[in-house]
Parts: C-alpha cells; structure tokens; sequence
C-alpha cells in the first residue's frame, strides 16, 4: 500500500538516484586512482625504484567497502523513510475510517509530514463538527419528546405504509397499546382501526381532516376528536401523515348530562305543575263540589305545591354549589350535637312509617371546622334518603366516628337496598333506580347529588355499599380539626 503513495515513490526515485550517484563516484574515483597508481609507479621504475604490480588493491578494497557502506546506510535510510511514510497513511487512514464509522472521539494520530497532518486535522475539524450537529440534533429530539409526554393530546405520526414513526405515551394510551414501539404497524393495533380508516382518507385526499371517532380500552368506550394532516417532504411530496388526538370523552358526557338535566328538570316541574293545574281547574268548574272532595283536591294542590318547592330549592342549592356561588362560611361546629339534632327531628317522619332512627356516638365531643349549613345539608339528605326506602319495620343506623386527620359519618339502613349497577351513578342528578317508587316517597332526585357536591367542597369523599334486599350504607369522610 505504502509503495503507491507519491510520497513513497519519491522516496524510491531519491534513493535509487542517490545509490546510483554513490556507484558513479566510486567508478571515477577507483578510475582515478588506478591512473594515478600506474603513473606514481611509472615514475619510480624511471628513478630506479622497482615496485610492485598491482600496488592499488588495498587502496580499491578500502574505496569498494566504503561504497558498498554508503550504499547499505542509503538502503536503510529509504526503508525506514518508506515504513514511516507507510506508517502514517495507516494511521490517518484508520483515523478517517472510526471517524466514517461514527466514533468521533477517535484520537488524531497527529502525523508528523505536513500533508498527513493536514489531512488529519481536517478530519478532525469534520468530526467535530458532525459531533456537535449530532447532540444538537440528540437534544432537539429529546425537547420533542419531552413535550410530547407532557401534552394531554396524543400525537401520532406514520409513514405512507402506516407504519409507527412517532407516538407519545397519551396516544398508546387512548389507543390501548401497551408496548410504544416506533415502527410497528399500525394495522396491528386492535384499537385504532378507526384512526387507521381517518389517516388512509387523509393519505388518499392530501388535505387535512377533522372528525370524532369512538375506541374501546378495557371496556371504557372513549370518544376522540382527531387532527389529521398529511406530512410532506421538501418537494410537497406526502411522505406520511401526523394525528393530534384529543380526549372529548368528559366534554361529550357532560353534555349529555346537562341535555338529560334539562329533560328531567322540565319533566319533573312538569309532574306537579300538571296535578295542580288539573286540581285548580276542577275547583274552578265544580263550585258546587262537596265540602269533602274540595277538601281532598286543595290538599293535592297543598302537597303538589310543597314538591314543587322542595324541587325548585334543591335545584337552586345543586346549581349554587356546582357553580361556585354557594361560599362556604366555616366555623367550629359540635358534630354530634347537630347530628343529634337532625336524628331528632327527622324522627317523627320515621315513625310515621313505622321505622327507627338510631344515633351512636362517640365519647368524645367531635368538632369540626366547617360550614355548618352543608354539613346539615348532607346529614339530613342521607338520613331522609335511608328513610324513605326503608320498608316499614326498619331501622337506620347513623354512626359518627373520629380518626386523626378525618371524620367519619356513616348512614346505614336495612331498607331495598341498590343494585351493583346501579351504584356508580346513584350521585347523579335525577337519577333514580326506581323512579316511580323515588317520586311516590316524595324524593327529587337531587339529594345524593346534593351531597356529594357539597362533601367535594368540604375536602371529603363519599361512597356506598349495598346488596339489593338487604340494605345500603353511605360513607362520608371529612378532613377534621379538634379542638
């Protein structure tokens, strides 16, 4: 390799020429001193002086070794010239390739001859400089990414061949992916079947589309609004397509709930605005109506327009608190005390349907940093909700605890009790599982909503249990302060 070097033939040119120039000189000068040998013995014969034949042998031997020494010096010379010549072409050769290879921490060999050097450092320089593009690149991608994780839309991008190029962790979550890997397809997915459909029509259109779509994960169904744009490279050609994903799924049912709380609103005004209505008119057409039967139809109007009032003040009370505007005035309340006080009085109401109401306490006096109107307000919906699916012959069991940190209320009856599936929507407005049976005991509707609204607004949380026939048991905990 080294002998087809420039640098390594001039080498060999400059010894080859200098081992010739050595071989000339020895000729001339061993001509030379042959001639003067025989003229130096022509001169002693005429003087009389004989000597002998071949007197400049030791003097050629002398002149030949000297040659044959400079010649082997020149030799070596060359040969160590050549292997430092060959030695640093290796080097800065090797030093390119680590370099092509991406090892650009590789060390420069630093070659010694200018144009090795030169050469070397240029690599140098480009190393270096494709080191830093590449970090900068590295960090760029890593910002990316940063941002991606931390955005509540997922993010997918894929190439023509619908294969995976970019994903954020949102997106296989709304998707159901369990594993994020960049380049698997997406027709492998079990969830984005409807995504796949939307990116093959942007692919085919070449303009962005907007639309909804409806996936699955693990039995929740979620409703996604999608952004959809095709990816081009720099001659406009569509190289892939990118989706924005945005979870609709809150924003869908919280409309549903206020279309469905319309609808109940109106027909539940609706129920005892008719019954007075119907009432009233036949007042109106019958002045000659027995005492007895006016009595029954004013007493219809009475208690039409009590639910009426009931349901109008409940209405006001739930929007009040969802809306922020119901300001919550605390002050230390004596827990027992009010609960007492409210058992006492719903009393009379439990008895009248042949039920019990029981309060246990405990030893100690429980006080609590609170607004004492919603505190009231949940106690009183909770116990009324126990009595008024409680069958006659039952009891409600109301048992105030206190734990460091928190207390806790518990309102437990042995009434119809609430189906499983029916428990997780119980909190709702005007949802009732029996409406008919929830209207005939003069319930609204709204009293579970009521008190989960107002226990969110005290800190707590509030759950329940129950078995169908066998009764239910709500569970209120509430952050405390004792004093």
């Amino acid at each position: 390799m080294a002998a087809t070097t420039p640098a390594t033939r001039l080498f060999a040119i400059v010894s080859g020429v200098a081992a010739a120039g050595i071989l000339f000189v020895t000729g001339v000068v061993l001509v030379a001193g042959e001639r003067e040998a025989h003229r130096h013995a022509k001169k002693l014969r005429s003087a009389g002086i004989e000597v002998e034949a071949e007197p400049s042998t030791s003097w050629r031997r002398s002149v030949l070794t000297s040659a044959g020494l400079a010649l082997a010096l020149t030799a070596l010379l060359a040969r160590w010239l050549s292997r430092r010549e060959a030695r640093q072409a290796t080097e800065t050769a090797e030093f390119a390739d680590a370099v092509a290879g991406g090892d650009f921490d590789a060390i420069n060999p630093r070659p010694r001859d200018e144009p090795y050097r030169r050469t070397a450092r240029s690599i140098e320089r480009v190393a270096d400089e494709i080191r830093r593009r590449t970090e900068r690149a590295a960090q760029g991608e890593k910002g990316l990414r940063t941002i991606l994780a931390g955005m509540v839309e997922g993010v997918v991008a894929v190439d023509e061949e619908l294969e995976i190029m970019l994903i954020n962790e949102r997106a296989a979550s709304m998707l159901g992916i369990e594993d994020v890997a960049e380049g698997r397809p997406l027709t492998g997915v079990a969830g984005a079947a409807p995504l796949k459909a939307a990116m093959k029509r942007v692919l085919a259109l070449g303009e962005a589309t907007t639309g909804e779509i409806e996936t699955e994960s693990d039995g929740l169904v979620q409703i996604l609004e999608l952004t959809t744009a095709p990816l081009r490279d720099s001659d406009r050609r569509i190289t892939g397509v990118v989706t924005v994903m945005h979870d609709m799924t809150a924003v869908k049912l919280a409309e549903k709930m206020r279309r469905d709380f319309v609808a109940n609103v109106s027909h539940e005004l609706k129920t005892p605005l008719t019954a007075i209505h119907g009432a009233a008119a036949t007042l109106i057409d019958s002045p000659e109506m027995p005492p007895d039967v006016r009595e029954r139809f004013l007493r219809n109007i009475y208690r039409n327009s009590e639910r009426l009032e009931q349901l109008i003040g409940d209405i006001l009370e739930l929007s009040r608190i969802q809306q922020g505007a119901e300001r919550l005035e605390r002050e230390m309340v004596d827990v027992s005390r009010l609960i007492a006080d409210i058992v006492n009085r719903l009393e009379a109401v439990a008895v009248a349907k042949g039920n019990h109401v029981e309060f246990r306490k405990p030893p100690q006096v429980v006080m609590l940093d609170t607004d004492r109107q919603a505190l009231s307000s949940i106690v009183e919906n909770l116990i009324s909700n126990g009595i008024r699916y409680t069958p006659s012959g039952g009891r409600i069991v109301v048992t105030l605890d206190f734990h460091p940190g928190e207390i806790g209320l518990e309102v437990s009856d042995n009434g119809i009790g609430i189906s499983r599936k029916y428990q997780s929507r119980i909190f709702e407005r005007f949802y009732r599982v029996d409406k008919a049976r929830s209207r005939a005991e003069g319930g609204t509707g709204l009293g579970l909503a009521i008190v989960k609204n107002y226990v969110q607004a005290l800190g707590g949380h509030v759950d329940v249990t129950s078995e169908l026939g066998k009764g239910s048991t709500f569970r209120v905990r509430i952050p405390s302060t004792t004093a």
